[in-house]
């Protein structure tokens, strides 16, 4: 782990942060620990693929769109299939 503190983008795709690493979430609580507005993976050697099946993925998807649906006051269907 090793999040740097950056200053806030405007534009998504300047983002550089890991989501999909297995250590994201302890750089997240680093980050809010600290009161960083924004932080970066950029210089991180340690990146560790999340390993999910396709259940957990959609199980993931799911709690997204019960956050989005709470943020933003709309509700949103998801697809029941696999």
């Amino acid at each position: 782990m090793n999040p740097v503190a950056v200053a806030p983008v405007e534009e998504l795709q300047r983002v550089t942060r890991n989501v999909l690493c297995t250590d994201y979430e302890c750089c997240l609580e680093v980050a809010l620990f600290r009161g960083w507005k924004n932080f970066s993976c950029k210089s991180c050697a340690s990146f560790h693929p999340a390993q999910r099946t396709a259940l957990e993925w959609h199980e993931d998807g799911l709690c997204c769109a019960d956050l989005l649906s709470i943020v933003f006051g709309f509700w949103i269907m998801p697809e029941t299939d696999l």
